[in-house]
């Protein structure tokens, strides 16, 4: 026993502590990590405990004066209570010992108390106790789950306890025998009964006991517990949950333990009126099922009709051979397997279902054993790996399937030679125990090792090699096909191999969506807008957006933005100012660009959102019947609009450098200056007059060689109006502050007589400018289309079909992060080569449009088959889109949940309510 004087004082407690952060230091003083006084604490901490869940209650605060003077006689009880005596000796070493537990919960504290026995003088000694309080997750349980919550306390401390006492880091191994848990809770008991023994499903099992089920018999994995039942009186855990107060500590059994454990060896199984269980149960170990008896039941047969099966059979091992193999569903003798191949996309799903059918075998077979053990005797029990012999059933059943000229001559009795199947002679084929054939090698040392036995023999065409490659190829991270190759040949031998796996991993949807390429094109011969533009100013046009700008406009900060309008045949400018990028907006700008140069005939664009709606609005308007007649008499072409589908930048590279030096211009101009909107304008009209006079031709074929004179270069502004305009100053305060060093300058130049003169020549200017600027033109497109070496290298095209599943490249993003999409529609060109496509986004269900260049296929219509769409969803996150259902409709239905029926009683109440008013 420990010594201790009637003086001494084990707890001391600070009687003056009146905040939160004081009580919880003098409580955490008080170090007794094996729970000797938690009776006398639980006072105490309940009081704690009271205060951290009050939220008014801050760390430093003083205490209101109730809770003050609680406190003191919490203290006052605490410190008034003798020490406890505790025996230090428990037994011999050498000895063999129980572990004994036992849990009680209350609605405030639940806990355990361990004790250890020794087998041979049944002398019980305390070892520890712990306890939890209820926390808020706790609160609203009932008191059966807080009992069990109790129990699986008592199980971890039981398992903790054991381990440190047996394990490797245990300077003297104590040999403990069993382990024992007590509760006073029948309904608990009856979970793990129900759970452990019966196999039965439990009425409506909450989350929470479940849990602690699968936990509970996850611990128990480590040594067997035999839990029983103990009345609450006998319990001396009941005083872990509660207050007491010294005295009652000393006369109850929480110390000594109950005297009903020192009776009688055999007590826990003498009495019939204890609930006794072990978990694990000892008669539910795996039991022998085998793969070939599985053919012989139709798995739809009623419990009692596989219940005589297995009587019949009783477990009995036989020689797999082909000629047991029996099918119930054919009857022909034909092997088959349990379920259809083709409805599992992963080699983990195809296993996980077998092993769900094989431990309800096994169940079924240990209910008839643990019912009737002397009439199911002969049900074999072993210890083996699930995993391993389900593998085993399915690869013996394809072998029987795609090689049954190889289990013929093994299983017939002639051994000729010229019996022998090539394959055997070939490769050494031979079966196993286990009736799995193995490609035997000169390695003698895997003969009889199980870890490195000889490779599995596996069909080329078969859907199990299939699942086992991809397997392989998901664990190693979707590796290359040569690391998957010396993975896969260290277990399996299949012929051909390396291109089985090469043509199995293309399939790989993962593998695609990272390492496939983009469509590519062939080069395809120029539009007939580019190569004979009509010789119209501003007939055919490209259109884009600039800005935006800031400007004051009425006193206010305000952007604008500028619409480039550029001429396919003569290169030049016009540049409208719109003060929104709204559609209408844009139709005003086009409007007044018409009235100076004409309606254009065909308007390229890129696929700018106001720039497609205001597109949409006119060519409804222009299709109205009364327009349409009016174009046909007047000999004039309706006003089409077309739009380069997004992702093939060169489609936009001419307006794209005309935008460039506009924007160049302006910014040097403006610059960070913010200007009035007629100053803006005034800036704006002079960028028109100067871009328009760039030079465009500067053709050999200029030149006059007669005369001796180099022409000056070709202009866009020469080409509409047939000469150079004649820009002057008109403005005084714009006036430069010199004059021009040039002798031939001279301010009495008349600019009318220049401007008179120049309009003489104009028809003739005009006609030479258009034919010379032609020539030139075609001459450059030829420059353009050859200046690429490998601009006509054959490359194969992917010609995509609606209903495929592409990726969409992004830029500025991962390929793990492109988007996917289902094509709706496709464009082709003079080569019948798919260049736009129409797509569904699955991710947000938008309709989007996209050159091929920037499109990755991943699945075609073709290939889809169920396994692909189910692998695409596993290893894709767009869980919005079926590639196999509407894919001839724009806008998909979705299916409306039905509302619940208090949402209905509620809108009812509310027309009531309604009504009365």
């Amino acid at each position: 026993m420990i010594d201790t004087d009637d003086d001494d004082q084990p707890l001391v407690l600070d009687g003056e502590a009146n905040t939160k952060r004081n009580v919880l230091k003098t409580l955490a003083s008080h170090y007794d990590v094996f729970g000797f006084t938690l009776p006398l604490l639980n006072r105490a901490r309940l009081f704690l405990h009271k205060l951290q869940c009050d939220s008014s209650c801050t760390w430093d605060s003083k205490l209101p004066d109730a809770d003050i003077k609680e406190w003191k006689n919490i203290c006052r009880q605490a410190n008034s209570s003798p020490s406890l005596g505790i025996r230090r000796f428990v037994g011999q070493r050498n000895g063999e010992y129980k572990l004994i537990a036992f849990t009680d919960s209350s609605k405030d504290i639940y806990g355990t108390v361990i004790f250890i026995q020794d087998i041979q003088s049944l002398e019980v000694n305390f070892v520890l106790a712990k306890n939890r309080f209820v926390n808020k997750q706790l609160s609203g349980k009932s008191l059966p789950s807080l009992e069990f919550q109790a129990i699986t306390l008592g199980a971890e401390v039981l398992i903790d306890t054991y381990k440190e006492l047996t394990g490797p880091s245990c300077v003297e191994v104590i040999n403990i025998k069993e382990l024992y848990l007590f509760s006073d809770s029948l309904v608990s008991l009856s979970w793990i009964n129900s759970y452990c023994y019966k196999l039965d499903k439990m009425h409506k099992p909450s989350t929470f006991i479940r849990n602690r089920l699968e936990h509970l018999s996850t611990l128990c994995e480590t040594h067997p517990i035999r839990f029983q039942f103990v009345s609450g009186i006998e319990n001396p855990a009941d005083l872990v949950t509660r207050v007491a107060s010294y005295k009652t500590t000393i006369k109850s059994n929480f110390l000594s333990g109950p005297v009903f454990l020192k009776e009688s060896a055999h007590f826990y199984s003498s009495r019939s009126d204890r609930i006794n269980i072990i978990v694990p149960n000892p008669r539910a170990k795996p039991v022998d099922v085998f793969p070939e008896n599985y053919n012989q039941i139709n798995f739809g047969s009623t419990e009692e009709e596989w219940a005589e099966h297995l009587a019949s059979t009783g477990g009995c091992s036989k020689s797999f051979k082909s000629g047991q193999i029996t099918t119930g569903a054919t009857g022909k003798g034909e092997p088959e397997h349990l379920v259809t191949l083709n409805k599992f996309s992963s080699l983990s799903r195809l296993v996980s279902v077998h092993r769900y059918v094989f431990k309800f075998i096994e169940r079924l077979k240990c209910k008839l054993y643990s019912r009737y053990p002397e009439r199911y005797g002969n049900l074999r029990v072993h210890d083996e790996n699930l995993y391993a012999r389900v593998m085993n059933y399915i690869i013996r059943i394809e072998q029987h399937i795609y090689f049954p000229e190889i289990f013929r001559y093994f299983d017939s009795d002639s051994k000729f030679v010229k019996d022998i199947p090539n394959i055997v002679n070939q490769l050494n084929v031979y079966p196993d125990n286990e009736g799995i054939l193995r490609v035997k090698s000169k390695f003698s040392r895997w003969k009889n090792d199980k870890n490195y036995r000889f490779p599995v023999f596996l069909p080329k065409n078969s859907y199990i090699t299939k699942l086992i490659v991809l397997d392989l190829h998901e664990r190693m991270y979707h590796s290359g096909c040569y690391k998957v190759l010396s993975e896969l040949r260290r277990q399996f031998w299949i012929p051909h191999c390396f291109s089985v796996v090469k043509r199995i991993l293309q399939e790989c949807i993962l593998c695609r969506k990272l390492k496939q390429r983009a469509i590519k094109l062939n080069q395809s011969p120029y539009r007939l807008f580019r190569q004979e533009p009509p010789s119209v100013p501003f007939r055919t046009i490209f259109i884009d957006h600039i800005g935006p700008y800031f400007v004051l406009y009425n006193g206010k900060k305000v952007k604008v933005w500028i619409l480039c309008i550029t001429c396919l045949w003569s290169r030049a400018i016009n540049l409208k100012v719109c003060l929104d990028m709204t559609s209408g907006e844009f139709i005003r700008a086009l409007q007044l660009h018409s009235f100076e140069y004409g309606v254009p005939e065909l308007c390229l664009s890129d696929l700018g959102s106001s720039l497609v709606a205001g597109a949409n609005i006119i060519t409804d308007f222009l299709n109205d019947p009364e327009t349409q007649n009016f174009f046909e008499e007047q000999g004039v072409r309706p006003l089409k609009f077309e739009q380069y589908f997004k992702g093939h930048h060169p489609l936009g590279g001419l307006v794209e450098v005309c935008v460039k030096m506009v924007r160049q211009l302006l910014h040097c101009s403006i610059k960070k200056n913010v200007l009035q909107y007629r100053d803006f304008e005034f800036v704006f009209s002079q960028t028109i007059h100067l871009v328009n006079r760039r030079p465009i031709a500067f053709s050999e074929g200029l030149r006059d060689t007669s005369d001796d004179v180099i022409p000056d270069p070709i202009t866009p502004e020469r080409l509409i109006h047939g000469l150079d305009l004649i820009s002057l100053n008109l403005i005084p305060a714009m006036q430069p502050l010199h004059t021009s060093n040039d002798p031939d300058w001279s301010l009495n130049t008349d600019p009318i007589d220049t401007i008179r003169t120049s309009y003489e020549k104009l028809k003739k200017v005009r006609t030479h400018l258009i034919e010379t600027y032609n020539a030139e033109f075609l001459n450059n497109l030829m420059t353009q289309a050859v200046n690429d070496k490998s601009r006509y290298k054959p490359v194969t095209h992917k010609k995509l079909q609606v209903g495929d599943i592409v990726l969409i490249k992004e830029e500025n993003c991962k390929p793990t992060n492109f988007p996917l999409a289902v094509i709706k529609d496709v464009k082709t060109n003079v080569l019948d080569e798919v260049t736009d496509a129409v797509l569904l986004k699955g991710k947000n269900r938008e309709m989007v449009r996209r050159h091929v260049t920037s499109l990755i296929p991943i699945l075609t219509r073709k290939e889809m088959s169920k396994s692909n769409i189910k692998t695409l969803k596993d290893h894709i996150s767009v869980n919005t889109i079926d590639p196999t259902a509407n894919l001839g409709e724009d806008k998909p239905q979705k299916k409306e949940r039905p509302k619940r029926k208090a949402a209905l009683q509620s809108m009812q109440k509310t027309r009531g309510m309604i009504s009365d008013i």
